[in-house]
C-alpha cells in the first residue's frame, strides 16, 4: 500500500509539473516548481513555486489559472476526486539573496574594523 501511495503522489507531482511547464508557459512567466506536497488521501495538493521575474504579478496570474490546472490534472489521472490545489509562493531564493547581501556587508565592515585596529 505504501508503494501505491508513493506512486500516485509521484504521478500527481509529475503531471502538475508538466501542466505548469508545457500548458501554462505563455500565461505566466518563467517559473520553477520547488516542491509539491500531496495529502495522504490525495484530496489536497500544495504547490510551491518561485518566479524568475515579477513574482507577485506572475503569482496572481498563476492563481487565476488554478481551475485550469485542476481540470487538466483530472484529465491526466483517474482518481475518485480531483485534488484541491493551492499555490504557495516560495520566496526562499529572494530571502537567501538578502541574507547573503547582509552577511557580505557585515564581513566588509568587520574587515574595515580589523584594518583600523592595525
Amino acid at each position: 500500500m505504501a508503494n501505491q501511495q508513493k506512486r500516485i503522489k509521484a504521478l500527481i507531482d509529475k503531471n502538475i509539473r508538466d501542466i505548469l511547464q508545457f500548458e501554462l508557459k505563455n500565461e505566466v512567466g518563467f517559473l520553477t516548481v520547488t516542491s509539491v506536497d500531496v495529502s495522504d488521501d490525495y484530496s489536497f495538493v500544495r504547490i510551491y513555486v518561485s518566479f524568475f521575474t515579477n513574482p507577485n504579478e506572475n503569482f496572481k496570474k498563476l492563481s487565476r489559472a488554478k481551475g485550469f490546472v485542476k481540470s487538466s490534472l483530472a484529465k491526466k489521472i483517474s482518481l475518485r476526486r480531483s485534488p484541491e490545489i493551492q499555490f504557495i509562493l516560495d520566496d526562499g531564493f529572494f530571502k537567501e539573496q538578502r541574507i547573503k547581501k547582509i552577511l557580505k556587508q557585515e564581513e566588509e565592515e568587520l574587515k574595515e574594523i580589523k584594518k583600523d585596529e592595525k
